[in-house]
């Protein structure tokens, strides 16, 4: 939920057609984004104190525990919007904030995948979705905050965080795309998800274009670094950015695969419509949020009006379905336990099969 409410917020305060109530409303759902990632922090250790038996449960739960990346997602997102914002007035806080985010992103994530090759059993199809890919998606996210804050830090400061976002980056795009070829050999082995889950086929988005948009700024942000560095022996980028262009190319072909996975999540959505409201659902919100940014960068570097609307068109629509969500998430958390009464049991119907193949064994 943070996750999706920090990225409306960051297309709204950097929407291709600028308006001054685009950037209130955009702060707004920064508002939001903070408030909601501080509630459930506060909710998800309450939890975990309360009642301790559930943190082993969660923990070695094949798709459960796949969800605890979001907060790392979310933090991110806030702390992108920060430096959006406040620009160079944040930068040593936001600089400080990624640090601390990225020691968390590499922790969870390396031993998130590590517990999963021991503990999570997926011998049927139905438990193998794309939810395995939200662990690898914290590297391209927290990779893409980076080259952010890098464009406000000085000359000196600049080098090590463009080497750093490169190799988180490409370990969460590598790891992204094989977990992807995973994901693909399920659909064409067992065919689409289930209800319930077929929201999760939004999720191969993310890392297509949030990594777009990663490669062309750390792109851009080298060109700076080398010219502000040598003017004279790197002259040739002042005239004609290279690295940005061919960055550009590579983040188009990324998102051409995108368009792939935006046409089958929607007709398989359509397809097998969802029967229940699950916090599943905000996995449509945020990837196609990245799908939107990506193309608004294009459209700045290649300076293409089509990518603006494709960018604008998309990006609304992603604010639209962000509120739809939050009416929905109310309405079935607070007045119906629907949420989390759906989400107790998919919990315990999934111990009581792991228990059952452990006897088969």
């Amino acid at each position: 939920m943070s996750m999706a409410l920090g990225g409306c917020s960051g297309i709204l305060l950097n929407y291709p057609y600028p308006a001054r109530w685009l950037r209130d409303l955009g702060l707004v759902f920064y508002v939001l984004a903070i408030s909601s990632f501080i509630f459930s922090s506060i909710i998800t250790v309450l939890r975990h104190t309360s009642f301790s038996d559930l943190n082993q449960q969660v923990w070695k739960h094949p798709s459960q525990s796949l969800f605890l990346s979001c907060s790392v997602m979310a933090f991110a997102t806030i702390i992108a919007n920060t430096n959006s914002y406040f620009g160079s007035r944040a930068v040593w806080v936001c600089y400080v904030l990624w640090w601390i985010n990225l020691v968390l992103t590499i922790v969870y994530t390396w031993l998130m995948i590590f517990t999963g090759y021991i503990y999570h059993i997926r011998r049927e199809f139905e438990k193998l979705n794309a939810v395995i890919l939200l662990p690898v998606v914290t590297f391209v996210v927290q990779a893409t905050t980076g080259t952010m804050i890098v464009e406000h830090l000085p000359h000196d400061w600049q080098l090590h965080m463009i080497v750093v976002t490169t190799l988180v980056l490409g370990s969460g795009e590598l790891l992204s795309y094989a977990y992807t070829c995973v994901y693909q050999w399920r659909l064409l082995t067992g065919n689409l998800p289930s209800r319930e889950a077929i929201i999760s086929s939004f999720l191969p988005i993310g890392p297509l274009g949030q990594g777009s948009y990663g490669i062309i700024a750390n792109a851009r942000n080298l060109e700076h670094y080398l010219l502000a560095h040598d003017s004279e022996r790197f002259a040739i980028l002042a005239m004609f950015p290279v690295l940005t262009y061919i960055a550009s190319f590579l983040a188009l072909a990324m998102l051409g695969y995108a368009c792939f996975w935006m046409f089958m999540a929607v007709v398989g959505c359509l397809y097998r419509r969802p029967r229940i409201f699950t916090m599943a659902w905000w996995g449509m919100s945020f990837p196609t949020s990245t799908f939107a940014t990506a193309f608004y960068e294009l459209s700045t570097v290649l300076d293409i009006n089509a990518f603006r609307v494709v960018s604008a068109i998309v990006g609304t629509a992603v604010v639209v379905l962000t509120m739809i969500l939050m009416l929905g998430t109310i309405h079935y958390a607070l007045f119906d336990d629907q949420v989390f009464v759906y989400a107790q049991q998919e919990l315990d119907s999934c111990f009581k099969d792991n228990d059952k193949d452990e006897r088969t064994d």
